[in-house]
């Protein structure tokens, strides 16, 4: 984190838009700039959880770290690790629907 670029004290992870496994498999470049642009803004909620949240989103729904695996590496309890995931997913949620009603 203390290398990721930064954004309103956010890191800034709309790079990583362009290196899903879905965006290599998009062959058309429109729907490929669209793909873009919607992860891109995926990504700037990703940026906005609480660190611990973050953590745990970006290991085991971004890397596909096993969940049972990301407790030993975030250095919290699995019950603590699932908390975390319930509670991110739920805002991000939030974060990614209220920002793109509008749209």
């Amino acid at each position: 984190m203390a290398r990721a670029l930064q954004q309103d004290g956010h890191p800034d992870l709309r790079q990583a838009a362009f290196y899903t496994a879905a965006q290599a498999a998009i062959t058309d470049l429109a729907e490929r700039t669209a793909h873009i642009d919607t992860m891109a803004h995926f990504f700037d909620a990703v940026a906005r959880l609480p660190q611990d949240q973050m953590d745990v989103i970006v290991l085991t729904h971004l890397c596909g770290i096993h969940p049972t695996a990301v407790p030993g590496i975030v250095g919290l309890s699995p019950a603590m690790t699932h908390s975390l995931d319930h509670h991110a997913r739920g805002a991000l949620s939030d974060l990614y629907l209220r920002n793109h009603t509008w749209e």
